[in-house]
């Protein structure tokens, strides 16, 4: 089963970039609240996807510490995915004005750092998948002998 946080990057990686709005729509929805984005809002904290808004909302004062970074992103992701201009959440209100741009229509993408970290991922399950094979293949072949010579051992 793959993991929610390699889950959005690997849809990042294929479609190289994403609105919230979309990027929000495939999300696993255990809670239909903002702790359903915490895997995005670390990526996001860890720069791993770029964040257009990031700038907006982690100048606050209130942002001290990585977990309440990582609460703040995520309220704010949860209230921006399915707003126009203006959203609030948690007594926080964001917003975007002028020209036709919306905050659930804002653009994420991967980081260098985010196709590194998908790499890194699929390395390391090409390599549990060779160690399991290879672990296969070997007690395939250790009963293969152990029945040929344990067959000539009691038929000598």
């Amino acid at each position: 089963m793959i993991d929610t946080a390699t889950k959005i990057l690997s849809t990042l990686s294929k479609r190289g970039e994403m609105t919230l709005e979309d990027l929000a729509k495939s999300l696993p929805r255990k809670f239909n609240d903002h702790r359903d984005f915490y895997p995005l809002a670390s990526l996001l904290s860890q720069g791993y996807i770029e964040d257009s808004h990031a700038l907006l909302s982690d100048s606050s004062s209130a942002v001290r510490t990585l977990a309440s970074k990582n609460q703040m992103i995520s309220w704010r992701l949860y209230a921006m995915s399915s707003a126009e201009q203006s959203a609030s959440y948690k007594g926080h209100t964001w917003s975007v004005h002028g020209g036709s741009e919306t905050l659930k229509g804002q653009m994420l993408a991967l980081t260098g750092s985010g196709y590194l970290r998908l790499e890194e991922s699929r390395v390391r399950r090409n390599d549990r998948l060779f160690a399991i094979l290879l672990a296969v293949a070997s007690a395939a072949i250790a009963a293969y002998f152990t029945v040929l010579f344990g067959s000539n051992a009691a038929g000598a």
